[in-house]
């Protein structure tokens, strides 16, 4: 199978926040993938050209169950909207119907629906990208409100050179790049230096014609972190193809692949919206505090879930969350944020470990320009394109080709090895391994929960071809053994040596 073809770049200097101009030039149109017919359906990922082919997963259903998953549309679309992008369901003996929605057709599995909407998303997303660099230019100011930077040109020339499929759906990078435009320009190269001094970071300065020097800013990251030395040598290689056209620039990157950099709601809103405001409009207030502590609760708005809800939040138990009902992902960016899904924050282990002035990374709620592997929602480190950091010398692309046996010889089971924690040198309390999303789906998978000897819903199609289901009620260690191959690998020490569950699964 051809690789994907992706393009993640992120231009960091002390002049980001300059307006230049840049040559206009004509690159070839933008190929998009084709569009199969719905009668079709071999199930192809790229076609003989290495372009990328859309296959509908909705060419196999009836008409009956497209009619269906129609019908569905307008519920899944408010969900869509709604501040923590989740659909509730609720399956009943016999039936099951979307949660305060009236509906004609009570029976109809949800999955239809989101797949609709899926396909629907999908091919108006691919529609309205930009064909040219002119029309890549105005829909760059349309969304940002100002001028392209400077290269976009040679971006655009490199983007359609690799066939990028959404070249037009940068706003995550450019949403966490936002802040800086409200910094005055002498203030970001300070900045810019500063972020070299934090521990457990690399830079890599690049000068002109592409020569890049790797410098490590710190004594642990060049001789004891385990990875360090791939992650850099990683990402020099996923920036030599373009290297050239960076012209002299210090970039500084974290070692670690989580995200370390939490600010205040009402700072980074601030900052925003005097970027969002007239062009060289900056703040005054250049003197931030930097908190060694991860402040997840005012790192979300003061009217979200998170600053305001009950304790019964922070257990799983929305407000508006129906008993006995399901809840199907709709939105997942809104659904990964903690801020509108508080229970994220005693659920997963991101959120669960603690992040303080002795952890590594050490948390910082002063604005840096240090770009990072991952974020969440109330992070502002600048996300990175993630480049293979398998050990072993594979990469990303090379796991798992030993178990591809082709689509008829695949496990219909969910399969996934790892360590319950990024550090087996730090000791795990029991309230985090009991919490974290890792053992607890370890644990359900083992028959260790307490979840296991649970009832549990489970919808399954009625038989009769018109998206319609019947509810059955199946205890959890059945359904772990029908759909989950999980264990946890690697060592761990136990914070206390009586937890039952941590020994249990070593």
């Amino acid at each position: 199978m051809a690789p994907r073809k992706m393009l993640l770049l992120v231009l960091l200097s002390s002049g980001m926040t300059s307006l230049l101009l840049f040559s206009f030039f004509q690159p070839p149109p933008l190929p998009l993938p084709e569009f199969m017919s719905m009668n079709a359906s071999p199930w192809l990922e790229f076609g003989p050209d290495e372009q990328c082919l859309f296959v509908s997963p909705l060419s196999e259903l009836t008409s009956a169950e497209r009619q269906a998953a129609e019908s569905l549309l307008p519920s899944i679309d408010s969900a869509f909207e709604s501040p923590n992008g989740l659909l509730s369901f609720r399956p009943t003996a016999g039936n099951a119907s979307v949660v305060g929605e009236p509906s004609a057709d009570k029976t109809v599995h949800p999955v239809l629906g989101l797949l609709a909407q899926g396909e629907r998303r999908w091919k108006n997303m691919i529609d309205k990208q930009s064909r040219t660099l002119g029309e890549a230019v105005e829909e760059y100011k349309k969304r940002m409100g100002r001028q392209p930077p400077k290269g976009f040109d040679h971006w655009w020339a490199f983007a359609t050179a690799n066939q990028v499929l959404f070249p037009d759906e940068y706003d995550p990078i450019m949403n966490s790049l936002l802040p800086f435009y409200a910094l005055p320009p002498d203030e970001i190269a300070q900045r810019v230096t500063e972020a070299e001094s934090i521990p457990e970071t690399f830079t890599l300065i690049v000068k002109e014609g592409g020569k890049v020097v790797l410098q490590w800013n710190d004594q642990y990251s060049r001789d004891i972190w385990w990875n360090a030395r791939t992650r850099a040598d990683h990402q020099i290689n996923l920036m030599e193809p373009f290297l050239d056209k960076l012209g002299e620039m210090r970039v500084t990157f974290s070692i670690h692949d989580q995200p370390f950099m939490v600010l205040p709601y009402e700072r980074r809103q601030e900052l925003e919206g005097l970027a969002k405001g007239r062009v060289g409009s900056y703040t005054s207030h250049l003197i931030d505090e930097d908190i060694h502590t991860a402040d997840w609760i005012n790192a979300c708005p003061p009217d979200s879930p998170a600053r305001t809800g009950t304790e019964a939040l922070f257990i799983g138990e929305e407000n508006g969350k129906e008993k006995d009902s399901v809840r199907f992902v709709v939105n997942h960016e809104s659904a990964m944020n903690p801020c509108s899904n508080p229970s994220l924050l005693q659920s997963h282990i991101h959120f669960l470990t603690p992040q303080t002035e002795s952890t590594k990374p050490k948390p910082h709620s002063r604005l840096l320009p240090i770009l990072s592997l991952s974020r969440t929602e109330v992070n502002a480190d600048i996300p990175v394109a993630p480049v293979g950091i398998v050990s072993g010398g594979l990469t990303r692309q090379d796991v798992g080709k030993e178990m591809d046996g082709g689509w008829p010889a695949q496990s219909p089971k969910l399969y996934w090895r790892g360590a319950p924690t990024a550090n087996p040198k730090v000791p795990i309390s029991p309230s985090i391994f009991a919490n974290s999303h890792r053992t607890r789906l370890a644990s359900l998978a083992q028959g260790n929960s307490s979840r296991s000897e649970e009832e549990h819903m489970l919808m399954v199609p009625s038989g009769a071809r018109d998206g319609s289901v019947e509810v059955q009620s199946i205890k959890g260690d059945i359904l772990a053994q029908k759909f989950l191959d999980v264990q946890l690998q690697g060592s761990w020490t136990c914070e206390d040596e009586n937890d039952e569950q941590c020994n249990k699964l070593k």
